[in-house]
């Protein structure tokens, strides 16, 4: 077992429970911790940090406890928990703090042309048996961002939509603070205002690769973060 230092990047719905994944400090590497349960998702016993800091968020540097690595074909990031419970190391406190933090990810931005290879928008499981994925988490600057809200078997459904090194892409959300900006929305296309954030602000996107459904692996946008903070109302 080991304790281990993280930059939260990612605290995303998944399959009734959530995905947390961040960036491994000093090493700069991915790490998604995964539980026991079936589908690999967390409980609130893991990423609930003591009282009084409630959940881990992204932006947080938090420690964590791990056993082993348990990469699977399509997430090769994995990591089995240990039973420590989470503690916060460093929750930034101004906008300052979150700029400087912004600039320490800088070297953790993607540099691939295309989405864990493909332009597409999910990428079916049986390719990541034939050849495991090389990553399935991505920190990205997109070159334009907006989103939009439709409807889908009954429920409302989040999606980002951007243009990465000219290439566009529309995505599932399944961050849970980005779909409340949008709570009061009504169906339809929109700009990153509409969300709360100020013309001119830099977005980057937290990218995952879901679990397997129906033969594929969507690609999900498991985190929109904000810069400059002080842009976000």
């Amino acid at each position: 077992m080991r304790r281990v230092e993280l930059s939260c990047l990612a605290n995303s719905r998944k399959m009734g429970g959530r995905c947390v994944a961040g960036v491994h400090i000093p090493s700069g590497k991915w790490i998604r911790p995964v539980s026991s349960n079936q589908n690999r998702e967390l409980d609130t016993r893991h990423y609930q940090l003591p009282v009084p800091w409630g959940e881990a968020r992204v932006c947080d540097t938090i420690h964590l406890g791990l056993q082993a690595r348990c990469p699977e074909c399509h997430h090769p990031e994995d990591w089995a928990l240990d039973s420590a419970r989470w503690s916060l190391a460093h929750r930034p406190s101004s906008d300052e703090e979150l700029l400087q933090l912004r600039t320490q990810l800088i070297p953790a931005l993607y540099q691939e042309n295309l989405l864990f290879g493909s332009a597409d928008d999910h990428i079916p499981f049986s390719v990541f048996e034939k050849s495991p994925a090389a990553a399935s988490l991505a920190l990205i600057k997109p070159d334009r961002f907006s989103c939009c809200i439709i409807a889908k078997e009954g429920k409302r459904r989040y999606r980002a939509c951007f243009t990465y090194r000219s290439i566009y892409y529309d995505i599932g959300i399944t961050d849970q603070v980005w779909e409340q900006r949008m709570a009061g929305l009504a169906i339809g296309h929109y700009s990153q205002g509409a969300a709360g954030v100020a013309y001119g602000s830099e977005i980057w996107v937290t990218a995952s690769l879901g679990e397997p459904f129906q033969g594929d692996c969507f690609k999900l946008a498991a985190a929109i973060i904000v810069w400059p903070p002080e842009c976000v109302t």
